[in-house]
C-alpha cells in the first residue's frame, strides 16, 4: 500500500480540520495537504482520475451530503471542490474513505466506486455545535470546547489505529469499518470512566452518534 496510484490522503488546507491531521501523516509523501490555489485542486482531481482502479483515496476535510469542500485561508475563500458529478467521474471502482460531515449521505448519490466509508454529521467545534442547535434541532448540547475536542481525538485516534492495521497488511478495506467502530467502542468506554469529566455522557453521546452514523458501502460491479 505504499505506491503513489495505490493509495491517496487528500486534505484540503483549513485550519479547522487541522486535528485531522495525524491520519493523513500516517501516509507519508501520500499524505498531500492542497493549497490554497485554484490549479492545486484540479491537479488532486486530474491525479484521483488516474489512479488504478484499485486505488483508496481518503479525503481529510469538510463535506455536505452533496459536495466535498476545498482549502481555505485568509485570503483564499472556501468552495467546492468534489461534487457528485466530479465523484462519478474519478471515483470508478476505488475504494473511497471520506472522514467530513454528511459523507454518509454524499455516498449515496454515487454508485461507481467499488466501497466506501462515509460519515453522519459531525460536530467538530463549537460553531458546529451552535450551528446545529440553531438551523437543525433548536437544543444546544451540553459540551464546551474542550470537550469537542477530546471528541475529535477520540476518533481520529479510532481512525488513525484502524489504518494503520490496514496499511501493515493486518486487515482489508472491508473490514476497516468494523475496526473503526471496535476502537470507537473502546473510546467511549475510556471516556464514560472518567469521573472527573463533567462532560462524559455528552462526549460519549458524540461518539455514539458518530459510529452509528457512520456506513459501509459496496457496490457489485
Amino acid at each position: 500500500m505504499t505506491d503513489s496510484l495505490q493509495i491517496l490522503c487528500i486534505h484540503p488546507q483549513d485550519e479547522t480540520t487541522d486535528f485531522l491531521r495525524p491520519i493523513g501523516e500516517l501516509f507519508g509523501d501520500n499524505y498531500i495537504v492542497i493549497p490554497t490555489r485554484d490549479e492545486s485542486h484540479q491537479e488532486i482531481i486530474n491525479r484521483i482520475s488516474l489512479a488504478s482502479e484499485s486505488s483508496l483515496i481518503i479525503f481529510l476535510g469538510h463535506g455536505t451530503q452533496s459536495l466535498l469542500y476545498g482549502a481555505e485561508g485568509i485570503n483564499y475563500e472556501k468552495k467546492a471542490f468534489i461534487t457528485i458529478e466530479t465523484s462519478n467521474k474519478i471515483f470508478i471502482n476505488k475504494n473511497i474513505l471520506f472522514v467530513s460531515c454528511l459523507s454518509s449521505d454524499f455516498l449515496n448519490k454515487s454508485n461507481v466506486y467499488y466501497s466506501a466509508i462515509g460519515f453522519g454529521n459531525i460536530i467538530s467545534s463549537i460553531k458546529e455545535r451552535n450551528d446545529e442547535a440553531e438551523l437543525i434541532t433548536g437544543i444546544y448540547r451540553q459540551v464546551n470546547k474542550e470537550g469537542i475536542d477530546l471528541f475529535n481525538i477520540c476518533y481520529v485516534n479510532s481512525i488513525k489505529q484502524s489504518l494503520f492495521l490496514l496499511l501493515t497488511n493486518n486487515i482489508l478495506f472491508e473490514e476497516l469499518f468494523s475496526y473503526i467502530r471496535f476502537y470507537l467502542n473502546k473510546e467511549i468506554n475510556n471516556v464514560l470512566l472518567n469521573k472527573n469529566n463533567s462532560s462524559r455522557t455528552e462526549i460519549a453521546r458524540l461518539l455514539f452518534e458518530f459510529r452509528d452514523e457512520m456506513v459501509f458501502k459496496k457496490n457489485l460491479i
